[in-house]
């Protein structure tokens, strides 16, 4: 276990809520949320996500993409349709003009 740097990352904020402001490896990393994805809305909540990263680097435990947004694929617009329309598909009532554009 290295020794502690109690003075990485800072909490920093934008308009609409908080941020933890951190510089890892060279990297920069601006987490907005939690490991959970909810927002930081105030500084003490903000307070646990930064203390838990401070563990992680003492521990060589850190994975930076355990704090940035995630892609939201599954919501895009073509992947969703295409996602409903297997699912008609399935139960067995596609409409045949859905056929024709989306099949």
């Amino acid at each position: 276990m290295t020794r502690p740097d109690y003075n990485f990352g800072k909490i920093r904020r934008n308009r609409e809520n908080f941020y933890l402001d951190l510089h890892w490896k060279g990297e920069r990393i601006l987490p907005f949320s939690d490991r959970d994805g909810n927002p930081l809305y105030s500084e003490r909540q903000a307070q646990r996500p930064l203390e838990r990263i401070r563990s992680e680097i003492d521990y060589n435990d850190l994975d930076p993409k355990n704090y940035v947004k995630r892609e939201l694929k599954a919501l895009a617009w073509p992947n969703y349709v295409d996602a409903w329309f297997e699912r008609q598909v399935g139960r067995g009532r596609p409409a045949k003009s859905l056929e024709n554009i989306f099949g």
